[in-house]
């Protein structure tokens, strides 16, 4: 997928900063919820998270509250305006999706930078279309620590295919 080597770089750039996860309600963003904080836990970073209510889906959260925060996020659709506004607040994002997106890859520079890596982008291989959001972090965080693939990782994102419809 585009965008591993530049998450390598913020997640490298921003790992000292509190870390906020950032997850759909739904079952795919719960379960990518899971992932980010079985990831984090890994990785030794303490975090807190955050579901929206209401089964409303997309960044609601004020990026101010959020400054000096690196965002995980997760399972929902972060349009380039929107991501400018957040790094703009001091808010580093690394956040992944599946849903229908823009055609171009999603990168910002502000105070903070953020990206937007997304398997339906149109020049990523259409074999991986399929994937979910939670299938998609998963399959990239296994691309940079291969340590964090396991069955039961593996069955829950499929469990994410069956909620979700995929051609």
């Amino acid at each position: 997928m585009q965008g591993v080597e530049l998450f390598k770089e913020l997640l490298t750039e921003y790992f000292d900063r509190p870390w906020v996860l950032y997850g759909d309600p739904d079952v795919d963003g719960l379960i990518s919820l899971k992932l980010m904080t079985e990831f984090a836990e890994m990785l030794g970073k303490k975090y807190s998270y955050y579901v929206n209510e209401h089964r409303k889906h997309g960044f609601v959260l004020n990026p101010s509250s959020l400054r000096g925060s690196l965002v995980i996020a997760s399972d929902f659709t972060i349009t380039e305006k929107e991501l400018q506004v957040i790094v703009d607040n001091d808010v580093a994002v690394l956040s992944t999706d599946h849903h229908k997106c823009q055609s171009e890859f999603i990168s910002v520079d502000g105070k903070a930078k953020g990206i937007v890596i997304n398997n339906q982008y149109p020049f990523e291989p259409e074999e991986d279309r399929y994937l979910s959001g939670a299938g998609v972090f998963y399959e990239l965080i296994c691309s940079i620590y291969p340590d964090f693939k396991s069955k039961v990782r593996e069955a829950l994102v499929g469990v994410t295919l069956l909620s979700d419809v995929r051609a």
